[in-house]
């Protein structure tokens, strides 16, 4: 684990105050603590912000009629017999 995961802990968990984790035991500054503690306590969303390798919406929305149109018919409409409709449409 890090040192500023440690001290992070440390203080959140009330064992230590920032002056005490920072200075005395971790050796860091506590302007730096009070740093860590802003970050950690900020709001955050841990969703990346892009997925280059998504399916398109395009291709997703064409399966789901050919599965509607299998499944209308009475036909298979599992993902092998999508993908063998997809890969010669």
């Amino acid at each position: 684990m890090s040192k500023a995961r440690v001290v992070i802990l440390e203080v959140v968990s009330g064992h230590w105050s920032v002056t005490g984790a920072s200075r005395y035991t971790y050796k860091i500054s506590r302007q730096h603590t009070y740093r860590l503690l802003d970050r950690v306590h900020r709001p955050h969303s841990r969703c990346a912000a892009s997925n280059p390798g998504a399916t398109p919406d395009e291709v997703i929305v064409a399966l789901a009629a050919i599965r509607e149109q299998f499944s209308a018919d009475g036909l298979d409409a599992g993902p092998v017999t999508l993908q063998g409709q997809a890969t010669t449409s």
